[in-house]
């Protein structure tokens, strides 16, 4: 089970005859139907200017795909 806060509510006012609504959504799916990667691009090693110690900094890069559509999908729960 994820949990994403990317997953919006949908105003339903026009659907409820009680007036404005909005209903909360659910994404799921299987492990198999997404990709995710992550690199470490540029990893560099400078000196500190407070103390006296190495300070480590790095770039990293990630992205993720779809890799089959029939393996997720998004529920809308109406509520009565």
């Amino acid at each position: 089970m994820y949990k994403s806060n990317n997953c919006k509510t949908h105003d339903l006012s026009g659907a409820t005859p009680a007036g404005s609504a909005t209903q909360p959504c659910a994404v799921w799916g299987q492990m198999s139907g997404i990709s995710c990667a992550s690199n470490l691009k540029i990893v560099e090693s400078i000196r500190s200017t407070t103390t006296f110690a190495d300070i480590i900094r790095g770039l990293l890069v990630f992205g993720r795909k779809v890799l089959r559509t029939e393996a997720i999908g998004r529920t809308i729960y109406v509520m009565d």
